[in-house]
């Protein structure tokens, strides 16, 4: 910090400089920075991968299948991938599917960790931690008997019962996140709404659903992330009905021409715009959701 004088001698003390970094903290610096690029490669690489071999010609993708360089680029595997797979209509019925998910995952995440957050009672916490305790159970162990009870139903085959299936699927860890989260709320503005007569219900919409924004948008993206990018379920649900998802037109363009694996390439590449455009929007969002509940306020 150094020291000035101004006009009739009074003393002006300057802002403290900033100590330069160390040689020796530039070079570990770098050495993280070099560190993250080389943990980065076995994630970057499919994606490369995959983007290349969309774009790839034929004959440049039989000399060298794995280069993650072409030496010419063509653009016939998206425009056959759009037009043979279908995806314009596939797309449609993943938008249609995932927005029905997030909508359910949402309205009963939100409802249900309310409602841990009121009740302790012994069966209120058993049906807590038996919705949180279903997220270890596989799939295959619902999936059967489900689509067998959705067939005796006549709903099997129906875009919508997919998207609720979704949503109640992203509604299991939904619910542990908004719990988290509510906990964290300081507990004064519960006790000034109840001395103020709001009953619980005017208390979950005035109070607790406009706070509880952040973590609600983390949930809407990773469920329409994840409802876009599954394959499993709209396999079993949509694979016969003729009008598959996004990721099931993708699988199906294998076998149907001599350079299937460049046009299912290129269905992919498609299919992933939606998730990246979701992902820049909530980017923001989705950090402050992973830290809800961290910290008691």
């Amino acid at each position: 910090m150094t020291t000035a004088t101004a006009q009739g001698g009074v003393p002006i003390e300057s802002a403290p400089k900033k100590p330069r970094q160390s040689l020796k903290g530039q070079m570990r610096a770098w050495g993280t920075v070099a560190w993250l690029w080389v943990a980065m490669i076995p994630f970057l690489y499919p994606f490369l991968f995959m983007v290349v071999t969309a774009l790839r010609t034929p004959n440049d993708y039989l000399q060298n299948s794995v280069s993650i360089i072409p030496s010419a680029v063509t653009f016939e595997h998206l425009s056959r991938a759009w037009t043979a797979g279908g995806l314009g209509l596939a797309m449609g019925n993943s938008l249609y599917t995932s927005v029905i998910g997030v909508l359910v995952s949402c309205a009963l995440a939100t409802t249900a960790g309310f409602f841990f957050l009121r009740h302790n009672s012994r069966p209120a916490k058993f049906v807590r931690i038996a919705t949180f305790a279903s997220q270890a159970l596989p799939a295959p162990v619902w999936l059967i008997p489900l689509y067998v009870a959705a067939s005796d139903w006549g709903v099997a085959d129906q875009l919508w019962f997919l998207g609720i299936l979704y949503g109640l699927v992203a509604a299991r860890f939904g619910a542990y996140l908004m719990y988290a989260y509510y906990r964290g709320l300081p507990t004064e503005i519960f006790e000034a709404a109840r001395v103020d007569g709001a009953s619980t219900v005017k208390q979950f919409t005035a109070i607790v659903l406009p706070l509880s924004l952040p973590p609600l948008a983390t949930l809407a993206a990773l469920t329409f992330v994840w409802s876009w990018g599954d394959f499993l379920l709209a396999l079993v649900f949509t694979g016969a009905s003729g009008n598959p998802t996004v990721t099931v037109a993708a699988a199906s363009l294998v076998g149907q021409y001599s350079t299937g694996q460049q046009t299912q390439a290129a269905a992919l590449v498609i299919s992933m715009i939606p998730m990246l455009i979701v992902f820049a929007f909530a980017q923001r969002f989705l950090v402050q959701g992973a830290l809800a509940g961290s910290v008691k306020s």
